[in-house]
Formats: C-alpha cells, sequence, structure tokens
C-alpha cells in the first residue's frame, strides 16, 4: 500500500518537471525570439499579448503556439494547486513536443530575420 503512494508520488513529480520545464523553455524561447525582433514586452503587457501581436498576427508564428503557451501558463496553476493529475499524460507529451517544434520555429524565424538584415547592409 506504501509503495502505490509512492508511485503516485513520482508520476507526480515527473508531470509537474514536464510542465514547469515545457513553460519554461516555451517562455524563454519566446522572450528570446521577441527580443530578436526588437518587439519585447513592454511594462504592464503580458507575454502573451506581445507574442500575440507580433507573432502570431504578424503571421510569423503559427497560433497553435500560442495556444500552447496559454495551456501552460494554465497547467503551472494546477501544478501549484496539487491537481496535476487532472491533467491528461499525452496532452503534457504533445505538448512537450510542441514546444520542440515552437524551437525550431524560433530558430527560424531569427535566421530568416538576420538573413533579411545581411541582405540589406
Amino acid at each position: 500500500r506504501g509503495l502505490v503512494g509512492s508511485e503516485m508520488c513520482i508520476r507526480d513529480s515527473k508531470r509537474e518537471s514536464m510542465i514547469e520545464k515545457s513553460y519554461m523553455i516555451m517562455n524563454e524561447t519566446t522572450n528570446t525570439l521577441l527580443k530578436a525582433l526588437d518587439k519585447p514586452p513592454k511594462k504592464g503587457e503580458t507575454v502573451s499579448e506581445v507574442f500575440r501581436k507580433h507573432l502570431v498576427d504578424t503571421g510569423l508564428i503559427d497560433k497553435r503556439y500560442l495556444d500552447i503557451f496559454n495551456d501552460l501558463d494554465k497547467w503551472q496553476d494546477v501544478v501549484k494547486k496539487g491537481k496535476v493529475l487532472d491533467l491528461q499524460k499525452q496532452d503534457i507529451l504533445t505538448h512537450r513536443e510542441y514546444v520542440r517544434k515552437f524551437i525550431r520555429e524560433a530558430g527560424r524565424v531569427i535566421r530568416n530575420k538576420q538573413c533579411e538584415e545581411d541582405q540589406s547592409t
């Protein structure tokens, strides 16, 4: 019986860790991308608002990545409330994979911007 409880803790902490790492990576990548585009969030603006305005609305990044970012942000609250088991493991894994894809997309956008700057000089 005690083993079952410890297994639950391991599963809980693994899910929590995946969510926290995915959110942290997504947030850092988003901020790096926005800075590279000279569009960092201004005081009072949320990263989500700036993400939509400068990345999604301009067509640089697909809207699904904003949805992933917002989900991960909400899931942070779920983790803090200790309700991580309310989230489906498959959803967490899918979001983690989208974070990986987002990193590649962000790199593509930054490389394209650098190429445009190189051609204009």
